[in-house]
């Protein structure tokens, strides 16, 4: 039975760039860096690839929207985080650890550090030790 309280990855994208918008308004930020990168990150997330258009953010938010996408459908369909499944969650953790390292590249309005949130809390969300990538064992919560 799946647990009720599981929170998906695109919740998790969500809950990142609203509290980047709090942060930014609390802060008074002159930069407004936080409806900078919200706005990319919407407007990146419908892009579609195209070769002329040569758009670093588009591709990393493609990339995070695809990790956590891919988490949710096999927690829909085998109702475990794919951190526990012997054959992908392995393969799965290494992909969300590519994607960190992507962050030290172009990222254009997107702001790093709330990208970096995300994809660390929807491995946490996934039995996946951000900082490692080794997978939590799930009877105690232990790293592998």
């Amino acid at each position: 039975m799946p647990n009720a309280q599981r929170i998906t990855a695109h919740q998790i994208i969500q809950l990142a760039n609203d509290r980047a918008i709090r942060m930014n308004e609390r802060a008074g930020s002159r930069t407004d860096w936080a409806r900078r990168h919200v706005a990319a990150f919407s407007r990146a997330a419908t892009l579609v690839y195209r070769a002329d258009v040569a758009e670093p953010a588009g591709a990393v938010v493609n990339l995070i929207v695809a990790l956590g996408a891919y988490a949710d459908a096999h927690y829909q369909r085998y109702e475990t985080a794919i951190g526990t499944d012997g054959v992908l969650g392995q393969a799965w953790a290494e992909i969300a650890q590519g994607i960190l390292t992507l962050l030290n590249g172009d990222l254009g309005p997107l702001d790093g550090g709330t990208c970096d949130g995300m994809i660390r809390e929807i491995m946490r969300t996934n039995n996946i030790n951000p900082d490692t990538g080794a997978i939590f064992y799930e009877e105690d919560g232990d790293d592998a």
